[in-house]
């Protein structure tokens, strides 16, 4: 191993070379980070085949700013993938799978990722059950996604847990998806989190408690978790884990609506339609109730379909009434169904 203070061109062999380069990369051992210098050693090590520096000459030309040529580090990590080099092989998975450098090919994006997932690598695993979960293969996600829960991957560990609360790939076993969902929760993982605040809800896998519920979906609210918000805006709507409180009830679906939560918006207009917490005022009711609608939540296809059967926010307009009732029905909203038929019925 090479000495500080020793020339550098002592610097001989692919080992030497590699953790010259490496210093140079990572700017230790009092040497300036030089990203140039950096590709100049690993190039070296490269040269006499030591494993790491095809993956870290990849990184260089696709991370480093200054340097980046993706077709260069598609090239590297190739070199990495014919040594076997999990780290490698994955980039270049990730290279296919975004078209970084290469067309954008799924089927041999998928074949790197299976490959660094035999060779071990944690992140191919969760991301080989993500394509085997995707292809409708839920057994075989899980076992992958297990392989990697086991090596501490967090998106994983949540997978496994939702797996067993929902029996998918794999028995229901409730207590045992709440054990895994609750320590990817406990790592800050809002859909860990959104779930096991669902469980306590719903009393999946353990007693109801409302309190708790409200905890967790605040902990994925936080982390802008659109349906979470929502929920926290229906607890404090209703007293449940909380004390009742509109206009935090108000606050809380404002900002579900803002962030894209269907039913969120639908609560909102909900406020303004029946002048909850704030005046009564049709045209917003209107508004929220369209975006509710637009992002297909059934119940805000019915009132907007309502509203322009009535006039309420926006001229009265039947064929725009039919053409909502319609989405809304075919939604499973079956009130739609019997406004459907009104219409059709004054129509003739």
């Amino acid at each position: 191993m090479i000495k500080l203070g020793e020339n550098p061109l002592d610097a001989t062999t692919g080992e030497e070379q590699f953790e010259l380069g490496l210093r140079y990369y990572r700017g230790w051992f009092d040497v300036k980070k030089d990203i140039a210098k950096a590709i100049y050693w690993f190039t070296k090590a490269a040269e006499q085949d030591f494993n790491l520096a095809f993956f870290y000459l990849g990184n260089c030309y696709f991370f480093q700013k200054g340097f980046k040529d993706y077709e260069k580090a598609v090239y590297w990590w190739s070199k990495g993938n014919e040594h076997n080099d999990a780290g490698s092989i994955y980039y270049l998975a990730n290279c296919y799978h975004f078209g970084n450098g290469v067309e954008k090919n799924q089927d041999i994006a998928f074949t790197y990722y299976k490959k660094a997932a035999k060779l071990g690598l944690k992140d191919a695993q969760y991301v080989t059950g993500k394509f085997y979960s995707f292809q409708g293969n839920h057994k075989t996600a899980f076992s992958w996604y297990l392989k990697a829960s086991e090596k501490g991957d967090i998106d994983a560990i949540r997978e496994v847990g939702i797996a067993y609360k929902y029996g998918i790939g794999v028995g229901e076993d409730l207590p045992l998806a709440f054990r895994y969902l609750e320590k990817a929760a406990n790592r800050e993982d809002k859909i860990a989190q959104f779930e096991i605040g669902d469980s306590y809800m719903k009393g999946l896998g353990r007693a109801i408690n409302y309190k708790k519920a409200y905890t967790f979906f605040h902990k994925a609210a936080d982390q802008n978790d659109e349906e979470a918000m929502n929920l926290c805006g229906e607890f404090y709507e209703q007293g449940l884990g909380v004390k009742k409180d509109i206009q935090k009830a108000k606050e809380w679906y404002k900002k579900a609506a803002e962030n894209d939560s269907p039913i969120g918006a639908y609560n909102y207009a909900r406020f303004f339609q029946n002048g909850i917490g704030v005046d009564k005022d049709d045209k917003e009711a209107f508004y929220y109730f369209a975006k509710s609608a637009i992002l297909d939540d059934p119940k805000g296809q019915y009132e907007l379909a309502r509203c322009y059967e009535l006039g309420l926010g926006e001229e009265k307009n039947i064929k725009k009434a039919i053409k909502w009732y319609k989405k809304a029905f075919n939604n499973g909203n079956k009130e739609a169904k019997i406004r459907l038929e009104e219409l059709k019925k004054v129509s003739k």
